[in-house]
């Protein structure tokens, strides 16, 4: 019985020692989860914007994460996260990843940014950019994508903003306005523009991200699934609802 107890207790030990390097006790001891975050946010107050950045601050708070939230313009936000000057940026859709190498997307879809056309006449039809040459266009100057594939329309005007742009439809001055529907909704919905109405389908769905510095290339998927549990839980919609409900 005395040799017995003599080589049980120095096993027990050694496994003991062996399991104490073994274990891992969560994400943030492998330097996956910073304690804190600064991310690049658009400030405008586009609800859309807004979503989104409410996400990130809960997805954060989950994750114990301090987050700091900045505004810089578009195109200089991407770069510094990209140099490593900040951590995150967004909203974006993939196409930032072409001339940005350091950017990590987190996996999951925070929304979908429909551009669509606004309209006051219920009969207005549309299947993609063609279908606008028909008509009179108006958009908001500085958007690449309508510069891009708006072309040989009725007519075209380009304004300066986009309270300027739902004015200049509201007065019957062009057919169509385009702008993102979100953001277009709430300018409806803030200036009382009774009669004007979302053509659809949409002329373009992007999928919106997060993007961090390939620094936390690790945190991206926790935070990916971190939001995946808000849409799970109903956290997500609960924000959803919040910030749209009152212009839809």
């Amino acid at each position: 019985m005395r040799q017995l107890i003599r080589i049980v207790v120095p096993i027990q030990f050694v496994l003991l020692i062996f399991c104490s390097f073994c274990f891992v006790p969560d994400s943030r001891a492998q330097n996956a989860v910073p304690t804190k975050l600064v991310a690049v946010i658009n400030d405008q107050p586009a609800p859309e914007l807004i979503f989104f950045k409410e996400l990130v601050h809960e997805i954060c708070n989950r994750l114990d994460i301090d987050l700091q939230v900045i505004a810089l313009p578009y195109a200089r936000a991407a770069h510094e996260v990209n140099q490593g000057t900040y951590d995150a940026d967004g909203p974006r859709n993939p196409t930032v990843e072409k001339n940005h190498p350091n950017l990590v997307r987190v996996p999951e879809v925070f929304f979908f940014n429909d551009l669509v056309a606004f309209a006051k006449k219920p009969d207005i039809m549309l299947s993609g950019w063609e279908s606008l040459k028909s008509l009179r266009v108006a958009y908001v100057r500085g958007w690449q994508v309508y510069e891009t594939n708006v072309a040989g329309v009725k007519n075209l005007e380009i304004l300066d903003s986009e309270k300027a742009l739902f004015k200049f439809l509201y007065a019957g001055r062009t057919d169509v306005a385009l702008a993102a529907r979100y953001l277009g909704l709430k300018i409806v919905h803030d200036l009382n523009l009774n009669g004007i109405y979302v053509v659809e389908p949409p002329l373009v769905v992007k999928k919106m991200y997060l993007y961090l510095n390939k620094k936390h290339a690790k945190l991206a998927p926790i935070l990916a699934e971190t939001l995946r549990e808000m849409k799970a839980d109903g956290t997500y919609q609960k924000i959803y609802n919040k910030i749209m409900g009152p212009i839809l």
